[in-house]
């Protein structure tokens, strides 16, 4: 149970607020799926887009978020070898979940 009251015993590991959280928790995470929420792109384009990440980490971050299904790989059979990375159904559906942190982080963090 994940308490909205004061004075319950919070189980973590049934909370959605931790669950979530743990989704996306990576440094790099985050900031991959915003990118792919744009539209899929190839590895290539997200190594541009996100500045300072290496192609380790982005190869290590990318199979983490499709291993948690928030992103698909799409591997296409030409030649030469076409991968694109694109948002699942999962992970579009975290589109409201940072809209709201957005518009939290608008309000509070001035």
């Amino acid at each position: 149970m994940c308490a909205e009251e004061e004075n319950i015993q919070i189980d973590w590991e049934k909370c959605p607020i931790h669950n979530t959280l743990e989704a996306i928790r990576g440094k790099w995470d985050y900031k991959i799926i915003l990118s792919l929420n744009q539209g899929s792109k190839r590895f290539g384009e997200l190594l541009e887009s996100l500045q300072g990440i290496s192609a380790k980490t982005l190869t290590y971050s990318l199979k983490k978020l499709e291993k948690k299904n928030i992103i698909e790989k799409n591997v296409y059979l030409v030649v030469p070898a076409h991968v694109e990375y694109t948002l699942s159904n999962k992970g579009m559906a975290l589109k409201n979940v940072f809209h709201e942190m957005r518009k939290w982080g608008r309000t509070w963090e001035k």
